[in-house]
């Protein structure tokens, strides 16, 4: 009873590591299935050729390390850490411009200038008056605040 339960928080482990690399494979849902509704062992054929499918399927996503050589341009949303991962390659870091203005504003010349260079080039969204007006205000309501403790503080209020 022991073995098959040691053998059973085995399989929930590497259903677990599956399910980590689930947005890279396809129809993950479907090969997934059979572990998952497993109650009897040993597992049967059909979730045999299902854990070695995902095995394969998993093995199959690793990250390919950018050619060192080869000058490229990253424009992505994902976090910091992944694009520092990105750029940290064979050990060395990577030469990036940062542009908080969207890629359309960035000229032409600059971007062939940096590129011929090696140097990648990151991106902020372009400004969207509807999206930021919450920050604009809640900045509105701080300066306010801050002016109205300085007053009633007898301070001078300067920006």
């Amino acid at each position: 009873m022991v073995k098959i339960l040691n053998i059973f928080f085995k399989l929930l482990k590497t259903v677990g590591l599956f399910v980590y690399y689930s947005k890279w494979i396809p129809k993950f849902s479907d090969k997934i299935k059979l572990l998952v509704e497993t109650k009897y062992f040993p597992l049967s054929e059909e979730a045999m050729s299902s854990l070695k499918t995902l095995r394969d399927d998993s093995a199959n996503t690793t990250l390919k390390v950018i050619d060192k050589s080869l000058p490229f341009s990253i424009e992505t949303g994902a976090l910091e850490v992944a694009i520092s991962g990105i750029l940290h390659q064979n050990g060395k870091f990577r030469a990036v411009f940062h542009s908080d203005n969207a890629k359309c504003f960035v000229p032409k010349e600059l971007k062939q200038f940096l590129y011929d260079r090696g140097i990648a080039i990151t991106h902020s969204t372009v400004y969207n008056s509807r999206g930021n007006v919450q920050c604009e205000r809640y900045n509105g309501a701080i300066w306010n605040s801050i002016k109205l403790t300085l007053r009633s503080r007898n301070l001078p209020v300067s920006q």
